[in-house]
């Protein structure tokens, strides 16, 4: 049986990490946003360009990579190696076979 002091940490540990985890997939779609409202001119710009991975029309068009791609550079900017968020997310993405 566990202390009620130990159990009591391991409580607020839990509610801590959850908060965390909620701030955190919150920034992650803040992050979506911003690249695609960041990045969405410059394709209005050619014609019968669109953030889709379709590749009609003979136009290049960027493909589900290379969101992600850039997705990863707006993450690098905001988060460091050594931040509680990076050690949150990187194994997230390892698991996609992805690298931050």
């Amino acid at each position: 049986m566990v202390p009620k002091e130990q159990r009591h940490k391991l409580e607020v540990a839990a509610v801590w990490a959850q908060q965390q985890q909620v701030q955190i997939g919150l920034r992650l779609q803040e992050l979506q946003r911003s690249a695609v409202e960041e990045v969405q001119p410059h394709l209005d710009d050619r014609p019968g360009s669109e953030l889709t991975s379709d590749h009609s029309g003979g136009v290049e068009q960027p493909t589900v990579r290379w969101r992600f791609r850039r997705m990863r550079v707006m993450m690098r900017r905001v988060l460091s190696a050594s931040s509680p968020l990076y050690l949150v997310i990187q194994p997230h993405y390892m698991r996609h076979g992805l690298a931050l």
